[in-house]
């Protein structure tokens, strides 16, 4: 970071691609989101934050009250888990969405046993069930779990906070 940056205290810079003078202010826009994750723990601390690096989280996060409406709506059964269980099962879940692989990979991916995984696979198909036959809820869901898992590991429980208040409505 250039000096004259430290000098006026300046501790961390978000840089984007390049773009057409037209869509400078959604750049500015998407240096901002980026700077914001970082605050909020979904993107990793760095005085120079890539936003090209980035790119999907800033674009996931884009809306966040539709994310949060549709983590409701879609993510209901996984809400009404333990805390636990729904921390486990959501990144078991992920992982699954991300790669497709195999009981054993996601296993070694998660450092966990593989019949971990299929036991946790098998409460996964409980909550969900057909739904997860459907390829636009997979889409959507992963989506959902690559913008709002990063949030719960980041100490955001906001989502879960929402759900019991409705659940209590």
């Amino acid at each position: 970071m250039t000096s004259a940056l430290v000098d006026a205290g300046v501790t961390r810079v978000a840089v984007g691609w390049e773009v057409d003078p037209s869509e400078v202010p959604s750049a500015f826009r998407w240096a901002r989101r980026a700077l914001d994750l970082v605050r909020r723990g979904v993107v990793p601390d760095a005085q120079v934050v890539d936003c090209r690096e980035h790119r999907t989280q800033i674009w996931l996060h884009a809306e966040p009250t539709l994310r949060q409406q549709l983590g409701q709506e879609l993510l209901r059964p996984l809400f009404a888990e333990t805390p636990n269980s729904r921390e486990i099962l959501s990144e078991t879940l992920l992982v699954w969405l991300e790669t497709r692989d195999s009981a054993p990979a996601i296993a070694a991916r998660l450092g966990v046993h593989p019949q971990t995984v299929r036991y946790r696979w098998k409460r996964i198909n409980e909550l969900f069930g057909e739904a997860m036959h459907d390829t636009e809820f997979l889409v959507q869901l992963t989506m959902l779990l690559k913008a709002s898992v990063p949030l719960w590991k980041a100490g955001d429980q906001s989502d879960f906070e929402r759900f019991r208040a409705e659940d209590a409505s």
